[in-house]
């Protein structure tokens, strides 16, 4: 019982997404003021340490662990 709780929470629940930027004039003052590798091209945010973009969902993740397909849902490293 106790186990299907929790797998509802874990489908639920954010893992903690970065919000995307649109605006492209930021992107350019990104890469003027920092370096390339610390920047998602994807999203256009300088990224925070330990994030990676899921390419299933088109969004960046703050402590990105992996996409989980039975979940469908981005799975965070604690």
């Amino acid at each position: 019982m106790i186990g299907l709780i929790f797998y509802f929470l874990t489908w639920f629940i954010e893992p903690g997404y970065c919000k995307i930027n649109e605006d492209q004039k930021l992107l350019f003052d990104l890469l003027t003021n920092y370096d390339p590798w610390d920047l998602c091209p994807e999203c256009h945010i300088l990224k925070p340490k330990r994030s990676r973009h899921c390419e299933i969902c088109k969004r960046c993740v703050v402590v990105y662990d992996h996409h989980c397909p039975w979940l469908n849902n981005c799975v965070k490293y604690y």
